[in-house]
């Protein structure tokens, strides 16, 4: 028997995000739905002026990604350059980004101990960054602490919005539908953003009543401003560890 057989579980990660995951959960015995809450929408201004920061990368001490969204989008702005990873030093939020770097080419010089901004800065401050230069690219809408507590260790952060998670208006009423048949054992949340779209996309059915499991603190920050305790909460910000927490689950 393995340890997630008969669990139906909804999966709200993007399309080109959800296979790896619900892949995992498969593997475990569950039956999964996949419905996704985000997709991920380029932004022009964003990508145009990371590509004019790109033709300086000599000025920056330090590269910091912290999705694999961002490697993705960044490696395509690399290629459009003319340029590759060589020379970089960059710093990851978490071993999956960390993982895409290096299938890229790129070396990883830092990875904090916990995948969370947080850590990142702290592990950062470690560094002397009185007038280090650091290249920020990521997704609107990001929590600011990272770059707020770089520039206050010393650093300049040019941070860069070159992507959105957008709402997804064609999952709505398939959502409902599932929603509404009441067959689903637990919802994944694997960001704040997937929270908060899924819920704007669940309207007024009562989805907080299903347990919830999220990747980690933050995203289970966000389910209580819904009025959600997370039922399950990872202890290793991935998907490894999310699965691993279902599997684990008090309920056995």
């Amino acid at each position: 028997m393995k340890r997630l057989d008969g669990l139906r579980i909804l999966v709200t990660r993007s399309s080109s995000q959800a296979s790896g995951f619900s892949d995992l959960l498969e593997k475990e015995g569950a039956t999964v739905y996949e419905i996704p809450a985000i997709k991920i929408a380029l932004l022009d201004e964003g990508m145009k002026e990371l590509g004019q920061k790109l033709e300086r990368l000599q000025d920056y001490d330090w590269m910091i990604l912290t999705s694999g969204n961002t490697v993705d989008h960044l490696n395509d702005a690399l290629r459009a350059a003319g340029k590759d990873w060589s020379g970089l030093r960059i710093a990851c939020i978490g071993k999956a980004t960390a993982a895409k770097v290096r299938e890229f080419g790129g070396s990883v010089s830092l990875v904090p101990p916990q995948f969370r901004a947080e850590s990142l800065a702290e592990e950062m401050q470690k560094q002397n960054l009185q007038g280090a230069r650091i290249l920020l690219p990521r997704a609107a809408g990001s929590r600011p602490i990272l770059p707020d507590q770089l520039r206050k260790a010393g650093a300049t952060v040019d941070e860069i919005h070159i992507y959105r998670a957008e709402i997804v208006p064609e999952s709505r009423q398939t959502l409902q539908q599932l929603l509404n048949s009441g067959s689903l054992d637990y919802l994944t949340f694997t960001s704040s953003s997937t929270v908060r779209n899924f819920a704007e996309l669940a309207g007024a059915l009562p989805w907080q009543k299903i347990p919830a499991a999220c990747i980690g603190p933050i995203t289970a920050d966000t389910l209580r401003e819904y009025g959600v305790e997370p039922a399950i909460e990872a202890s290793e910000f991935t998907m490894e560890g999310l699965v691993e927490a279902l599997a684990n689950r008090d309920d056995l």
